[in-house]
């Protein structure tokens, strides 16, 4: 991780319905990475999974976008077409 970041979101969240996990491009997942005791929605706001500087096993967290869950800055994971 870089130094200026403690973690990296990717497109996925569950916003619009707790434990409902969607791509934001609405895709089904066939694939999770979450830590064994995550996602556990330590606060309300932790509905997007990301890359988190404390689990170094390249397992995923639910965080807040930076509110709670770090006060570092925030990066992201993107995919696009060409």
């Amino acid at each position: 991780y870089s130094s200026a970041y403690f973690g990296y979101y990717l497109d996925l969240s569950d916003g619009e319905e707790n434990a409902e996990w969607r791509w934001v491009t609405d895709e089904d997942i066939d694939y999770e990475n979450f830590y064994e005791t995550e996602p556990n929605r330590e606060n309300p706001g932790e509905i997007y999974a990301m890359f988190y500087y404390k689990f170094t096993d390249g397992t995923w967290n639910d965080g807040d976008f930076g509110h709670k869950t770090n006060s570092g800055g925030k990066a992201y994971i993107c995919e696009w077409d060409d």
